[in-house]
């Protein structure tokens, strides 16, 4: 079941999603957007509930891309700092639950697929900055896994 939560209101949602994976623990459940959560936030969700799986669509904090400055500023930073090197407490995170992250573009819209190609080769970059294992497992095994598709 996708639960589209994109965090601005984390004190708000949270129990509410909190309630709703313990309710169905049998049920996989996949957060997109997981990106614009804090490294914190993400860490309190997958150690809370085994049957969530997160992807990191939208992990650029893209200020130009949200309704308000206020939004903005409820929103995690980034996943790589401004050279594209993977921030610690990220690696921390997609070392420890590698089975629970999956690769994701949101390619939903015309200006989105006009960016497709670059969302890609940046996901690229950060993949080829951790272990073979783990960056197949974010690249494409974990979504065989929980779709069912074949390679």
């Amino acid at each position: 079941v996708m639960t589209h939560w994109e965090v601005y209101a984390w004190n708000r949602d949270w129990p509410q999603f909190h309630a709703l994976y313990s309710r169905f623990p049998r049920v996989t459940f996949i957060w997109p957007h997981a990106g614009f959560a804090s490294a914190d936030q993400v860490h309190t969700v997958l150690s809370s509930h085994a049957n969530v799986i997160v992807t990191l669509s939208k992990k650029e904090k893209d200020p130009g891309g949200l309704s308000s400055e206020e939004k903005s500023k409820m929103l995690g930073g980034a996943i790589v700092d401004s050279c594209g090197k993977l921030l610690p407490e990220w690696r921390v995170l997609l070392e420890k639950y590698p089975g629970r992250f999956m690769f994701a573009t949101d390619a939903h819209k015309d200006f989105r697929w006009a960016k497709y190609e670059s969302v890609v080769k940046h996901w690229r970059l950060i993949l080829g900055q951790l272990p073979g294992s783990i960056a197949q497992a974010v690249a494409w095994d974990n979504a065989v896994r929980v779709y069912g598709a074949p390679r």
